[in-house]
């Protein structure tokens, strides 16, 4: 028994057959959206006729679910290469120069600088220092700096670190701190700084290491983690304190005293000063023209020391000679 009024369906003894064709049709009616936008945007609608019942078409995006599911598509169209997919992760910002292009010299200047491949041993702060100061020779009118950097700084990448720039969101790098940002994140994460603070906080000299080597090696290892936070005082009592102790025993006469009894800048200038003169003046590598410390102690040996436990005469003398090694040092700076 059917109510009043209440709508009567038929039954569809072919209803995948209905749904396929009511498929197309829809798909068909996307395309003259799509064909009427690039009109005009009205529908050929000119305003002299009476104006029709939908004059807009809304084109809603493409139902993947039902593409996939379409059983009258070529199976071969699902390989089919779209370019529209292949954004790359920068945008480029438009340019208004008439006429831009990159000169052979910045790829020469690129290359030797350097690429950046990514590995662990690499340094990605000196890498975006580098690659700065290639830009900063180059102005281009109606090039703004940020576009050119944009553009300029995939090819100073190669290997991995290129991989991971092309495998970046598309359109997510919009200005040249972000692509900055987004490259240390990857390539100097907080675990890496971590790491190498504690490098720094743990410095150590090593045997067979001058006081110039181990400055040098101390410097390279603030450049290569600048946000260290590490206080400068701290810094200078750090590397003072992991020298060796005749390494420590020679600025301390150097510096009249205590070393650490200094400012910062005189600790920094004194060490600067007595490092770059053991750098042009290096210790003989002849060891016949080598001083002993058996010469030093004069008759008395090490087995001797250990014997007795005590030291003879000769003991001032080597202090003797100590003090003026270090009035030399204090006079050659």
């Amino acid at each position: 028994m059917h109510r009043q009024g209440a709508p009567e369906f038929q039954l569809d003894h072919e209803i995948e057959r209905t749904f396929r064709r009511l498929l197309r049709e829809n798909q068909g009616f996307a395309e003259l959206g799509r064909m009427a936008a690039l009109i005009g945007g009205n529908g050929g609608y000119d305003g002299h006729d009476e104006e029709p019942e939908n004059r807009y078409v809304v084109v809603q995006p493409p139902n993947i679910i039902g593409i996939a599911n379409d059983r009258d598509r070529s199976i071969r169209d699902y390989a089919i290469f779209d370019p529209e997919t292949m954004n790359t992760g920068i945008v480029r910002p438009e340019i208004t120069a008439n006429h831009f292009e990159f000169k052979p010299m910045m790829f020469q200047m690129l290359q030797t600088v350097g690429q950046f491949s990514g590995l662990p041993h690499e340094d990605p702060h000196l890498h975006l220092k580098q690659f700065l100061e290639v830009a900063s020779n180059f102005k281009i009118p109606g090039v703004a700096d940020d576009a050119f950097r944009l553009r300029l700084f995939p090819y100073s990448l190669k290997d991995r670190a290129k991989v991971w720039l092309n495998s970046l969101e598309p359109n997510s790098v919009t200005t040249w701190n972000g692509l900055a940002e987004k490259f240390l994140t990857k390539y100097f994460p907080p675990t890496k700084n971590a790491r190498m603070r504690n490098d720094i906080t743990s410095f150590r000299q090593t045997d067979d290491e001058s006081l110039f080597e181990a400055w040098e090696r101390f410097k390279d290892l603030l450049r290569r983690c600048p946000h260290h936070g590490i206080p400068i005082c701290i810094q200078m009592e750090t590397f003072y304190n992991g020298l060796l102790p005749p390494t420590r025993l020679m600025l301390d006469a150097s510096a009249g005293g205590a070393l650490l009894n200094k400012s910062y800048a005189e600790a920094y200038d004194l060490i600067e000063s007595i490092a770059a003169n053991s750098y042009q003046c290096p210790p003989p590598q002849n060891t016949q023209d080598t001083v002993s410390t058996e010469e030093l102690l004069g008759s008395t040996t090490t087995g001797e020391i250990a014997e007795t436990g005590e030291f003879t005469d000769t003991g001032d003398t080597t202090l003797e000679v100590l003090t003026a090694f270090s009035m030399f040092v204090s006079d050659a700076i």
